[in-house]
């Protein structure tokens, strides 16, 4: 049975910041689990030409793991490296669990505890659920007038086609 004290769904910013104040709290007794088959959220996965922050580079640091910026306005690489930065500075690659889809989340009344239903992982039990999925992880493309008959290829910046 796989059991902790604190699941955190998306290893994400948000997911890596809930994880590294539970470590700060003394908790280690917790599993990220992430959708997909690598860690770190929208900057590891949006790899378009081009991908750059449009806020001023120093606001994504985490107040307890300053950078230096190579430019006001970091793009996709130099964000994607300070979030592997931060995961192996706080040891949180062994606190992940890859390719673990959320399909669906219980309360689990007699056993006083969150039952977290994975696709190929499994079930996950936690007393403690944190939810840091991330407004921006899934593309959301919107209908439009002929879409259906256009012939070329489609994607979304989020699966970029390289």
């Amino acid at each position: 049975m796989q059991t902790f004290q604190v699941l955190i769904i998306g290893s994400g910013f948000g997911g890596q910041c809930a994880a590294i104040n539970l470590l700060k709290a003394g908790i280690d007794d917790f599993r990220l689990l992430e959708r997909r088959d690598f860690f770190g959220g929208t900057w590891c996965q949006n790899t378009y030409p081009g991908a750059a922050v449009d806020v001023p580079s120093p606001l994504y640091s985490l107040s307890f793991a300053p950078y230096r910026w190579t430019q006001m306005f970091a793009g996709q690489a130099e964000l994607h490296h300070y979030t592997q930065y931060v995961v192996e500075h706080f040891g949180l690659r062994d606190k992940v669990e890859l390719q673990a889809n959320v399909e669906r989340i219980e309360w689990d009344a007699d056993g006083q505890r969150w039952a977290v239903h994975t696709g190929a992982k499994g079930t996950f039990y936690a007393q403690f659920l944190i939810n840091a999925t991330g407004p921006l992880s899934q593309p959301v493309v919107p209908h439009f007038e002929g879409q259906e008959r256009f012939q070329g290829k489609t994607f979304h910046t989020n699966n970029w086609d390289h």
